[in-house]
């Protein structure tokens, strides 16, 4: 399977001057050729090969066992311990082994192409050696071949040991070798290779690799450390890690930044060996990734709110309401009402929602918190610490059902049995949902709600115990009492003509000294390099949000002022471009600005769209990492 096809660009190439399409589709599968007992001798010289000449080379290996649970102690010395205990009695199961070469350079998609090959070497200890179940669970649950193993295991002991010859390839390779969690790899292969025992203390052991690697040899890159201390990902286990880094490539790809094509192809002279080897596995993204449909099941830890245990969690999140900074809430209901919700007219979609508010129930009502606990700004990223509750809810009184409702809860796994054995009552005096919503109005945080004026309709009834004014005017002006609602994640039902609203913001930097200014930039025109310099320390744009009800004036707004800045064609505007609408801070706005300046992009003009947000989260980190790696691969230093 090959990432490209034929076309015409202007491009380098490091092995061909075949060209390739403007448009490459992302790798949907891999290619692992196994090396077993069987085909050992016929394929192992080509994987030497693969080493010599590949640009990058990475290992994994699986294992009967990592040690016991002082793997995890927090003292390093412990821990090394039990990866030297487990290095003595256990044994490698298999070693998968991956090649990249350099083929192609594309300035114009601004590609790197690799052609890439995977090997995956069955290993048989000849020596007894002890296994843990739990590594096992793992293997098979990921569909490790146990028979395959036994009957077709390479022996890895003895004089010509296979590891020793292959570790010893690696290091006469030129390559940047890539590891993941590799110290234990490399204990039990050091092991595995001199079949002595492991030095007693760490420093010796350490002293000892050290030992095995030239002078000259370039950096081990560790991807569990890479995501665990330097990307942050949330989780560094290797499949995790590798759907992540596969999809923020597919998405710099779509962006015609600066990516990372894989090549499967083979001439059509291999070995007949090589073919039969061969096993493909499936990788494709979502269908419409990055915008594809978000599975339901999550596995986001949700804390269950019911009638037996309400007593005890209810003061918890009242406490976790006070202290947030953003909530958002969300109903599920026994009804939305008829088919006058889809009305064009206003009021009659009004008038839908009044009568399903007073005849229908909530079900329950699902809460976020979220808390700001860090602002870590060498990722430029904020940590909340978040909690998810959902309260079942059970009415008192009889409500009215709709069965498309009730089969809608049920496709998403909704238990209603659950509901009517455990829901809490929320009706009468000391109704917890009016005091719910009074929390939250009485909190500072900003409410977030989706499709918000339906619940808001229902909380108003439920809350009050009156019926809904009969106009969508009084009702908005009965509305207008509460705390106003910041963000509505499905925003068109607010459509009455008092209740829409226009904003504009203005985003800005303050404006330095003539002295500043004159020993950064001199005589010099302001430029992109200046803003950064300028600009280090400021850690978010300066904004200013103007609301109005008049569309026209938010128009003559935008017009104006784009008009000034494509006069001016500013370096801070160019800078902004870039910023995902200010989430990105002004000097790493400008720096990636300059980035694609520098590197054949173009510009974005004053009347060019910024891009979108959507990916901004991590987006820094993985632009920042991006541009270090292309810059050493190309032979460019990385500014600092």
């Amino acid at each position: 399977m090959s990432a490209g096809g034929g076309g015409n660009e202007s491009e380098s190439s490091a092995t061909s001057s075949s060209k390739s399409s403007d448009t490459v589709p992302p790798f949907t599968e891999i290619q692992i050729i196994e090396v077993n007992r069987n085909n050992f001798s016929k394929i192992w010289p080509y994987l030497l090969v693969c080493i010599e000449s590949a640009d990058f080379t990475a290992m994994d290996l699986e294992l009967s066992g990592l040690g016991g649970p002082k793997l995890r102690s927090k003292d390093v010395q412990e821990r090394y311990k039990s990866i030297r205990e487990a290095a003595h009695t256990g044994s490698i199961l298999s070693v998968g082994i991956t090649t990249m070469k350099l083929i192609r350079k594309s300035e114009k998609r601004r590609s790197l192409r690799y052609e890439t090959r995977i090997f995956n070497i069955l290993t048989l200890s000849e020596k007894p050696f002890t296994i843990e179940p739990s590594a096992l669970q793992f293997l098979a649950k990921h569909s490790f071949d146990f028979n395959r193993l036994i009957q077709s295991g390479v022996q890895i002991q003895g004089k010509n040991c296979s590891l020793k010859t292959l570790f010893h390839e690696f290091l006469g390779s030129s390559a940047t070798l890539c590891l993941h969690n590799g110290f234990v790899d490399l204990a039990f292969l050091y092991k595995q290779m001199y079949d002595v025992d492991l030095p007693e203390t760490l420093d010796e052991f350490v002293n000892n690799l050290s030992d095995l690697f030239p002078d000259d040899y370039l950096p081990i890159a560790d991807s569990k450390y890479l995501a665990e201390f330097q990307t942050r990902y949330k989780s560094s286990y290797l499949e995790y890690v590798f759907r992540r880094t596969q999809g923020d490539n597919e998405i710099e790809r779509q962006a015609r930044r600066y990516h990372i094509e894989i090549d499967f192809s083979t001439n059509e002279n291999v070995s007949k060996s090589l073919k039969e080897a061969t096993e493909i596995v499936d990788v494709r993204l979502p269908e419409g990734f990055p915008d594809h449909a978000i599975p339901i099941d999550l596995h986001i830890h949700v804390i269950e709110v019911n009638r037996n245990n309400f007593s005890k969690i209810w003061p918890c999140l009242l406490v976790c309401i006070k202290s947030a900074d953003f909530t958002a809430m969300d109903l599920e209901l026994s009804g939305l009402g008829g088919p006058g919700l889809r009305s064009k007219d206003v009021q009659e979609r009004y008038k839908s929602i009044q009568e399903a508010a007073h005849t229908r129930s909530i079900f329950f009502v699902g809460i976020i918190i979220m808390k700001l606990i860090r602002k870590i700004k060498t990722r430029r990223s904020l940590r909340y610490e978040t909690r998810i509750f959902n309260i079942l809810t059970l009415s008192e009184k009889p409500f009215t059902i709709e069965p498309s409702a009730l089969q809608f809860l049920a496709k998403h796994s909704f238990d209603f049995n659950r509901l009517i054995q455990s829901g809490v009552q929320f009706q009468g005096k000391n109704c917890p949902l009016k005091t719910l919503f009074h929390e939250f109005l009485g909190s500072s945080a900003t409410l977030c709600l989706h499709n918000g004026f339906v619940d808001l309709a229902f909380l108003y009834k439920q809350n009050y115990d009156v019926d809904l004014s009969e106009t969508l005017d009084e009702f908005v002006n009965n509305r207008s009492t509460w705390k106003s609602i910041r963000h509505d994640t499905n925003p068109r039902i607010w459509i009455s003509g008092r209740v829409d609203t226009w904003q504009i913001t203005f985003y800005w930097l303050p404006i330095f000294n003539e002295e500043v200014i004159q020993k950064v930039v001199g005589d010099d025109e302001w430029n992109l390099r200046h803003v950064t310099q300028l600009y280090e320390n400021e850690e978010k744009w300066r904004s200013v949000t103007v609301e109005t009800v008049f569309k026209p004036e938010v128009d003559e707004i935008f017009s104006q002022m784009n008009s000034i800045l494509q006069a001016r064609d500013s370096s801070i505007y160019k800078a902004f471009s870039h910023s995902s609408f200010g989430s990105l801070s002004p000097a790493a706005s400008a720096d990636l600005a300059l980035m694609e300046s520098v590197e054949g992009g173009t510009i974005l003009s004053p009347t060019d769209t910024p891009s979108q947000p959507k990916n901004s989260s991590n987006g820094g980190n993985i632009r920042k990492m991006s541009k270090i790696f292309m810059s050493s691969v190309m032979g460019r230093k990385p500014s600092q």
